[in-house]
């Protein structure tokens, strides 16, 4: 199968297409955090006394975007009148990063990340689609609007057959290669050991690589030790985590989507009277944005300079040598589509879906994909709604 995709540079360089540091665009975010963005908030009717729930995360506190899923949490309560009050417990004090489903499903957490990228990739293969290489939108907030439609036909089935409910995916940054040795071609990568998140063993193959997958918690001091020569990250992992004391360089390869997830109780939600379960499913939605605003779009430019601060070299690849690395990984996408349409699953449709989805949202801005979803509510994230 050929795919045809416009032919972006890198997503550094699309977001300035989307001048997302207007103040126009980020208007919508303060609203959202004061609760005053138009449809937004929805009539509480019951009169149930309030729930006592959790939230857990297990994101340290020096992270971008634990704080935003932390506010979230509590400014369900303002949303819902008082009636749902998330005790906020991060820093893994509830379960580690491998351990979202488990927690939710067993009634430890009521609302958690849910990290499928840290899956192994048969457990959740339609959930883990992004991870293969350069079908994210280079536009991010298209990409949350991509993640949200999809959610019904692919993703949902598969959280709700782990005994969780779907919560949401947002894009959190383009994986990208950091190193200790410069990375300008293809053939510079070859025989690295990389740490990954549960990235397929064939991408490693295809660029000559063996990824060594763990997770994030662990990569500071794998790259430390000298136990693997660079890493599949985002910018907010290594910012976090403050992975640029160990590697020097970072070449923008934008190789697939770090898409964190968050799931939630089914028993929980099944409980909830109907004003509450309508006003959580929808938040569920508007928070992608929220998140990927604030905790990446907003830190694109303050990340790169912390990185050449402390020495770091950011590489940008020549376009010859791009298309070196989308021609050496094609055959990944049509194996990956080959193993799953032999078993039964809808492999190839996915990929026609997203490619649709991101020529239809692709030139849009923040704001207009974010109204959109308030407006219009996709059904069916969780069944029955």
């Amino acid at each position: 199968m050929v795919m045809t995709r416009k032919p972006w540079t890198c997503a550094t360089l699309a977001l300035a297409s989307f001048a997302f540091a207007t103040t126009a665009q980020a208007d919508f975010v303060d609203d959202w955090l004061k609760l005053q963005y138009p449809g937004q908030v929805l009539p509480v009717t019951t009169t149930d006394a309030p729930l006592q729930l959790k939230f857990s995360h297990p994101a340290n506190p020096t992270s971008l975007i634990g704080p935003w899923w932390e506010r979230n949490a509590k400014l369900l309560g303002g949303l819902t009148d008082g009636k749902m009050q998330f005790e906020v417990y991060g820093g893994a004090t509830l379960h580690g990063p491998l351990d979202g489903f488990k927690a939710v499903r067993g009634g430890v957490s009521d609302y958690a990340m849910c990290y499928s990228n840290m899956e192994p990739q048969r457990n959740l293969p339609m959930s883990k689609v992004f991870e293969l290489p350069f079908l994210v939108s280079p536009n991010p907030q298209a990409a949350n609007r991509v993640f949200i439609e999809l959610a019904p036909k692919y993703f949902t089935p598969e959280y709700e057959g782990r005994g969780v409910y779907f919560g949401n995916k947002h894009f959190m940054g383009y994986q990208d290669i950091y190193t200790k040795e410069p990375v300008r071609t293809l053939a510079d990568l070859k025989g690295m050991k990389i740490a990954a998140q549960g990235t397929s063993p064939e991408i490693g193959e295809a660029l000559g690589v063996v990824f060594v997958n763990m997770p994030f918690t662990e990569i500071f001091a794998a790259l430390q030790q000298g136990v693997v020569d660079g890493t599949m990250w985002v910018d907010a992992g290594v910012v976090a985590w403050k992975a640029y004391e160990v590697v020097k360089y970072v070449t923008r390869l934008n190789l697939s989507a770090l898409h964190l997830d968050q799931c939630f109780s089914q028993d929980m939600f099944d409980s909830l009277p109907p004003d509450l379960k309508q006003i959580f499913y929808n938040n569920q939605q508007q928070i992608p944005f929220i998140f990927t605003q604030r905790g990446y779009v907003n830190k694109v430019e303050e990340n790169e300079q912390i990185y050449r601060d402390n020495g770091m070299e950011i590489i940008h690849l020549e376009p010859a040598a791009r298309e070196e690395f989308k021609q050496a990984l094609q055959p990944v996408i049509e194996s990956w589509i080959e193993t799953y349409e032999a078993e039964g699953l809808p492999a190839r449709q996915l990929i026609e879906d997203i490619e649709r989805l991101n020529a239809k949202y692709g030139d849009m801005t923040p704001e207009e994909l974010f109204r959109l979803t308030v407006d219009n509510p996709v059904p069916g994230l969780v069944s029955g709604m």
